[in-house]
């Protein structure tokens, strides 16, 4: 009994030796998630909810730095008086497969640039106050551009508006991840007074 024990481990050692020998490969497929392709993060609608009547207000979103719908642009012509204007717009997580951070909360953030003579701001519209900035994949964020003019020269005045994108895990200091950008430009047209025919004698 003892010698056939013996025997039988003997017979075992060379067998496991050939069995272990083999190499094993794994094959595994990896699918990643995405927030910078084509239809991602984009503007998805736009409208003047100011209410006034100067001046005439055309806007529209267009592609932009090879995206569709990343930029929104706003036109207001035949100001001829001081006035003010509200623009609601929406950004929507439209198909990215992560939550995406817009950075707008920070007192550099978004970049607003407007020449001498135009008063521009952005923020979150009524009733969106409490959001943090992240977009789930299929949510939306409605904000606002306030825009002022009390430039008394007539003339076009420019502004524009960057709000940069990080994924959802990332601030805007950090290096690495995906990143993106949505663009806001537009300008008032200031005309001048119609002049005022003098009276004629009856």
């Amino acid at each position: 009994m003892a010698a056939a024990l013996v025997l039988g481990i003997g017979l075992m050692g060379p067998a496991w030796a050939t069995w272990w020998d083999h190499s094993l490969t794994l094959k595994a497929t990896t699918t990643t998630g995405h927030m910078t392709r084509d239809g991602d993060v984009v503007f998805s609608s736009v409208y003047d909810s100011s209410g006034r009547g100067n001046g005439d207000i055309d806007s529209g979103i267009t592609a932009w730095a090879g995206n569709n719908d990343h930029k929104l642009h706003i036109a207001i012509d035949q100001v001829k008086e001081p006035g003010a204007w509200e623009i609601e717009y929406t950004i929507l997580n439209q198909e990215a497969t992560i939550p995406v951070r817009l950075i707008t909360d920070r007192p550099d953030l978004p970049l607003i640039s407007s020449d001498a003579g135009l008063s521009v701001s952005d923020e979150p519209a009524a009733g969106n106050d409490g959001f943090d900035g992240v977009l789930d994949p299929g949510q939306s964020w409605d904000r606002r551009l306030l825009i002022a003019v009390d430039a008394e020269e007539p003339g076009i005045y420019n502004f524009s508006v960057t709000i940069p994108c990080r994924q959802f895990n990332k601030i805007y200091e950090d290096t690495g991840g995906w990143t993106d950008t949505l663009e806001i430009s537009g300008y008032v047209q200031v005309e001048a007074d119609d002049p005022i025919e003098p009276a004629t004698a009856p």
